[in-house]
């Protein structure tokens, strides 16, 4: 899970252990530096109980009567058929997961814009308000701004043959290879890339933008 404000992380960090609670899954919270020394106003989550199954496959426990069998942890599977059952069971929870936990925003893509910028994490503030110049020079620009980065929100793309897009991205480039999977015209996903310790400006991204010559 990406947050990308203040508040946003706030929430989404009290989701994880929801999640983490409900799949038996680990849930990582990614952060930054520059997000983590922001000074924002955020409203506290109040305190929600999760209801836990009384019988959960994955709760250790003391038995010391025979009506209930004690649960183990254990490293390994014994067999190709526990194995097998064991993989089963997991490839149908990321089923699950994918089906019930994407998560994303969508910004000025309700006009149909010629070229759609795709960043996560704080570095998505820099690249909304890129896309904010842009449209004031009259290049039509939106943002998706994928939230859970697994499962990747393909469905943020479908209906959007023909456009280009530009992935921004504070590394070499990793979730270029996402958007690549979710859309149809590979050869017109771009990168934009800034690994140093600070955010690149606005004016920056508006600059790779227009260098996409997008009319």
């Amino acid at each position: 899970l990406a947050p990308y404000t203040i508040q946003e992380m706030t929430e989404l960090m009290q989701e994880a252990f929801d999640l983490a609670q409900k799949y038996h899954n680990p849930v990582v919270v990614v952060s930054d530096g520059n997000l983590a020394k922001l000074r924002e106003a955020v409203e506290l989550p109040g305190y929600r109980e999760v209801p836990v199954p009384a019988e959960q496959y994955n709760v250790l426990r003391g038995c010391n009567d025979t009506d209930r069998p004690p649960h183990k942890f254990r490293t390994g599977c014994s067999g190709k058929q526990e194995t097998h059952e064991y993989n089963e069971r997991l490839d149908q929870k990321y089923k699950l997961i994918a089906a019930n936990e994407v998560r994303y925003e969508t910004y000025m893509m309700d006009d149909d814009p010629d070229l759609v910028l795709v960043a996560w994490g704080a570095f998505c503030r820099v690249v909304i308000a890129a896309a904010e110049l842009a449209r004031e020079e009259g290049i039509k620009v939106g943002v998706i701004r994928p939230i859970s980065l697994w499962p990747f929100p393909d469905k943020a793309f479908e209906g959007l043959d023909g456009k280009k897009f530009l992935v921004c991205e504070l590394s070499a480039g990793q979730m270029i290879d996402d958007v690549k999977l979710a859309v149809e015209n590979k050869h017109d996903v771009y990168l934009y890339r800034d690994w140093g310790s600070a955010y690149p400006t606005p004016f920056q991204v508006l600059d790779a933008i227009r260098k996409l010559e997008v009319k």
